[in-house]
Formats: structure tokens, C-alpha cells, sequence
């Protein structure tokens, strides 16, 4: 089922217990909705967000918006309390990994490399 960009943004916003109305953070998860639909189609080397890939977008999109204050972290301590940061679970990973695009070389047009 293909959503639409305001099908997505409720979904985010509901994940998160935001409302529309809420209009500085409904505007930071339409940016981050962008940015992982961006990295998606970076990895996968797609043209569109395949209609599967819609629901992990949200999902990146929630781990953005949750992960804001401690980006480029792999790890966080507070007093006794440790956590490992994981921006691109396992699971999301293996999802995406299913939409790449394979690249062909043609091996005798390919530039060698010698050092």
C-alpha cells in the first residue's frame, strides 16, 4: 500500500504522541521523514521509496527524532545507566538490503587499477 507524504507524517506523529498542531516539531518530522527517505534511496540506489520501504522510513524517521541531542553517538551513560545507539537496527537494515540495486561492470571497459 502506497502512502502518501501526509499519510506518513501521521504515522510518525502518532508514533511519537505529536499532534499537527504542533507545528515545530511536525515541520522537524517532515525533515526527517526526507532525510531518511533521501538515505533510502542513497543505499538502495532506487529512484522512488519502494511502497515496502514506506514503513521503515517512518521508522528511521522515529529513531531520528529520538536520537536528537545525542547524534554521532554510538553509546550514552547516565550515572549507572548505559545504552548502545543503534541508528539503523538490524532488522531495518535487512529490509532495505532486500531493495538494492545491483550495479553491473562490464570487466573489459573497466579502468584497471595498479599500484
Amino acid at each position: 500500500m502506497a502512502y502518501t507524504d501526509n499519510d506518513l507524517l501521521a504515522r510518525v506523529l502518532r508514533r511519537l504522541s505529536l499532534t499537527s498542531a504542533d507545528t515545530a516539531n511536525a515541520a522537524l518530522v517532515v525533515d526527517m521523514l526526507e532525510d531518511a527517505e533521501n538515505a533510502i534511496l542513497t543505499y538502495t540506489g532506487q529512484t522512488t521509496v519502494p511502497d515496502a520501504l514506506q514503513t521503515v522510513q517512518c521508522e528511521l524517521a522515529v529513531i531520528s527524532f529520538n536520537a536528537r541531542g545525542i547524534e554521532g553517538q554510538t553509546s550514552h551513560s547516565e550515572g549507572s545507566v548505559s545504552a548502545s545507539i543503534d541508528m539503523l537496527p538490524a532488522s531495518l537494515q535487512k529490509q532495505i538490503n532486500q531493495y538494492r540495486v545491483a550495479k553491473i561492470v562490464d570487466m573489459l571497459t573497466a579502468p584497471v587499477v595498479t599500484t
